[in-house]
């Protein structure tokens, strides 16, 4: 019977005897399937156990460097021997213990040669190295004995024939096809656990050395002996359930399981990261036609995906965004390369003769420079050898130079969807501009299948993000929120987000995720899953570390979502060094904290310079002044409109405001006070006659009328006593009387006079029809410009927390909008 299936299991599905036990129910599952007469269906390859190929390469540099290795070598043995003691029968145990036993008396004398003269060759390298799959291969097939009588271990190295290197050998197919074959055909009943990753080549001398296909080629081997049996389906074993979209340790939960890939996609993805496929296991599959079907040990229930012949039609334009880090570009460029000739061969010869792999190419059409990417480790000798190759263009002024740019990351789109699909690039380079990540180098091949791009390595993250969420992400929008501040206004916030959230996606195609949460104690990120809105609060109690609020913005500087807004409802009075540290990281700030205006002028220009530098506003401060009326855009489309602002006059719902204006015969101003303060929440009751937020508000008008003002340009009446003190009763009584003898109110007011400079807080005498003098409990702002002599007068009731919440929860969507 032919060889129906090749199986490949690697390190992680034969770490330990639980795994194996794993892939075990798994063989004689399949197994079971194909009962016949005639011969074995199925051939097994798999790698060393775990980690032991990393265990023997620290061995060798132990060893070379003449350290004591043997505590590292007792814990690779007992990797071994705990599956050999937990799973080999009893009556085999002695048998399989000598065995292995040799593997490992065979190993600590190549070690000790090594030490003795501290020097390790590829040739040792290669066979030391071949431990971890000999060992592995030969204790698995003892344990398979035991479901599978015909179960018999199969070293490669006689049969899979290799040339050149001795860690990557290229394999010579012809002879290895034809060894496997006659071997199988001399063999069809046993069921083999075939090594994977070793083989050999005919030394000069005769003998077969031991060589490598590479790491990773244990998922080559399979390919390999599956090309030479012609089977009719390999299939990877894993610890993941199929290709994903992305890595999931860059991207997370949010990646998902791709059904189906064409060969080409596959090849592509491999060569640029993606970790599951190795590269060169495409080749013999594609040969012969033979699909991949890669799946999960852990979860063997699992769809997987198929990797066979393409294009596979379900509405996704690419398959997967993979990413290569560490990687370096090299600049050639000058007038004289021009219509020259040979310039590319040049350049790529001085490469290969320093054995430099080409990772990318990009060429203007002027012909003015070509841009390789290579390897971040033989980067400055890469540089050095186009230098010498080009030294004498260089010095007669034809190349300008060889420029090296460190510290980059290759992003590929892969996807047979992408071949004459107009719009994907727009779509790509549209999301990365407004999240202002800068496009360095972009090649796109002509079979259009992969469009690769160059970002800087702190940005490769972000890229990975903002592409996966265009292509893959819900339909619609997702904005990451991160809440700074629990009190009346976050809470309303939270009860809103949580009664709308289901609306907002199903109306607008927004959703709005809750990622991060902090007050003035605690604070909590859960970027994974988000965070409940009705939990929140509950959450940061049990679940939050002890943090400051400028840790909070730190660490939300850290994230990489696409598209995230710090909602500061706190009264934190540093805060510009939070708001920046979000904002140098193109995360938009929505802030309604007044005391946030109390940074220096200079601070504000840089908020506001940072928020100029991206596709859309950033810093979002009109609640500064007042979450309702639309006093920062009135002032800012008088002044872009050619006018000037003569004179703010404006009266809050702050507190102190609220007090004054409760003031009567009779009703003296402690009364008055006693009663607002009654109304405030505890922690701040105290501050009635703080005038601090009217100040931050006046201020914030006068820096958008263009005023270079500090904290301390404002002028501001005091009221620094003692809540209910008789004096201050009869001094603000003797004013109330005074401005009443005039037929005028008092009223707090706060006023900026752009012809004077001059920015004050303090008790004014109004006259009654003044908008600012209204009793009720409102905001009232008055702008005079040069236009007429006619007032801007806006006013709007009080504003309070459920207000406050409701236009951050519509500034929101505006901001989602923008996005």
């Amino acid at each position: 019977m032919p060889i129906l299936e090749v199986h490949k299991f690697g390190g992680s599905s034969v770490a330990t005897p639980e795994s194996i036990l794993k892939i075990r129910r798994i063989l004689v599952e399949r197994y079971r399937r194909f009962p016949s007469p005639d011969g074995c269906p199925m051939a097994v390859v798999v790698s060393a156990m775990g980690k032991t190929t990393d265990g023997l390469i620290n061995l060798i540099e132990l060893a070379r460097s003449k350290q004591d290795y043997s505590a590292a070598f007792d814990k690779l043995c007992r990797v071994q021997m705990v599956v050999v003691e937990e799973l080999v029968p009893q009556e085999n145990r002695d048998k399989v213990r000598q065995v292995v036993n040799g593997f490992f008396t065979e190993l600590r004398t190549l070690l000790q040669g090594i030490s003795t003269i501290e020097e390790a060759s590829d040739r040792t390298r290669a066979r030391i190295m071949s431990f971890g799959e000999r060992m592995s291969a030969y204790i698995i097939s003892e344990v398979m004995k035991v479901e599978i009588p015909g179960a018999d271990f199969l070293d490669a190295r006689p049969l899979v024939r290799t040339e050149g290197s001795y860690l990557s050998g290229i394999v010579d197919f012809n002879e290895t096809d034809r060894n496997i074959q006659n071997h199988f055909a001399s063999n069809p009943n046993k069921f083999y656990i075939v090594t994977g990753f070793i083989s050999t080549l005919l030394g000069s001398s005769g003998v077969s050395e031991t060589t490598l296909l590479g790491r990773g080629g244990s998922d080559y081997s399979a390919s390999i002996f599956g090309a030479a049996l012609r089977a009719k389906l390999i299939v990877i074993w894993t610890d993941v359930d199929g290709v994903m979209t992305a890595d999931p340790r860059m991207l997370g939960d949010k990646v998902v399981r791709v059904p189906n890939l064409s060969f080409e996609e596959a090849m592509e993805l491999s060569f640029f990261g993606a970790k599951v496929i190795y590269a060169p296991t495409m080749g013999p599959a594609i040969k012969y036609q033979i699909p991949l079907h890669i799946k999960s040990t852990f979860l063997p229930e699992g769809s997987g995906t198929i990797v066979g012949k393409g294009p596979f039609k379900d509405g996704n334009v690419i398959r997967g965004i993979t990413s290569i880090s560490n990687i370096s570009l090299l600049l050639l460029e000058g007038s004289g390369m021009v219509g020259a000739t040979g310039i590319a061969a040049r350049l790529f010869g001085a490469l290969t003769r320093h054995k430099i792999n080409v990772i990318l190419i990009t060429q203007a059409s002027s012909e003015h420079s070509i841009c390789v990417a290579v390897e971040a480790g033989p980067a400055v000798t890469a540089q050095k050898a186009v230098q010498e190759e080009f030294e004498n263009d260089i010095r007669r002024g034809l190349i300008d130079g060889v420029t090296l740019t460190t510290g980059c990351a290759i992003i590929a789109i892969v996807g047979d969807g992408m071949v004459e699909t107009p719009g994907v690039m727009g779509r790509v380079t549209s999301a990365l501009g407004k999240q202002m990540v800068n496009i360095m180098c972009v090649a796109q091949g002509s079979s259009e299948r992969n469009i690769s791009i160059v970002v800087r390595s702190e940005d490769e993250k972000r890229t990975l993000n903002v592409i996966h969420d265009v292509f893959f992400g819900p339909k619609g929008r997702t904005l990451h929120i991160f809440l700074m501040g629990l009190g009346h206004v976050g809470c309303s916030l939270l009860r809103r987000l949580a009664d709308t959230a289901a609306r907002l996606q199903k109306q607008l195609g927004l959703v709005v995720e809750l990622n991060g949460l902090a007050d003035h104690r605690k604070m909590l990120f859960d970027l994974k899953r988000g965070i409940a809105f009705d939990a929140a609060a509950a959450r940061l109690e049990s679940e939050g570390e002890t943090a400051e609020p400028l840790q909070f913005s730190q660490k939300l500087a850290a994230t990489d979502f696409g598209h995230s807004v710090l909602v500061d409802c706190t009264a934190m009075e540093d805060a510009a060094q939070a708001y920046k540290a979000a904002l140098s990281h193109n995360i938009t700030v929505l802030t309604c904290n007044p005391r946030s205006a109390e940074c220096s002028f200079a601070a504000h220009q840089e908020l506001v310079q940072l928020s100029a530098s991206v596709a859309a506003p950033s810093y979002h401060c009109r609640f500064l002044v007042s979450p309702v009326l639309p006093v920062i855009q009135t002032i800012k489309d008088v002044l872009n409109s050619g006018n000037k602002v003569l004179r703010i006059t404006a009266v809050f719902t702050d507190p102190v405001c609220n007090v004054f204006r409760r003031v009567s015969a009779a009703k003296p101003l402690s009364s008055a006070a006693a009663e607002v303060a009654s109304s405030l929440p505890k922690t701040v009751a105290g501050a009635v006659f703080d005038t601090r937020e009217t100040a931050c508000r006046m201020l914030v008008l006068a820096r958008v009328c263009g005023k270079q003002c500090e904290p301390s340009s404002v002028t501001a009446e005091t009221f620094d006593v003692q809540l209910g003190s008789p004096k201050l009763d009869q001094a603000v009584e003797q004013r109330r009387k005074g401005a009443e003898q005039k037929g005028k109110v008092l009223r707090l007011v706060g006023q900026y006079d752009a012809v004077s400079e001059r920015l004050t807080v303090g008790l004014q005498e109004l006259e009654p029809s003044h908008p600012c003098a209204s009793s009720l409990e409102c905001t009232a702002v008055v702008i005079l410009t040069d236009r007429s002599e006619l007032p801007i007068v806006m006013q709007a009731p009080g504003e309070g927390p459920e207000d406050v919440a409701a236009a951050l929860l519509a500034d929101l969507c505006g901001i989602a909008g923008a996005v």
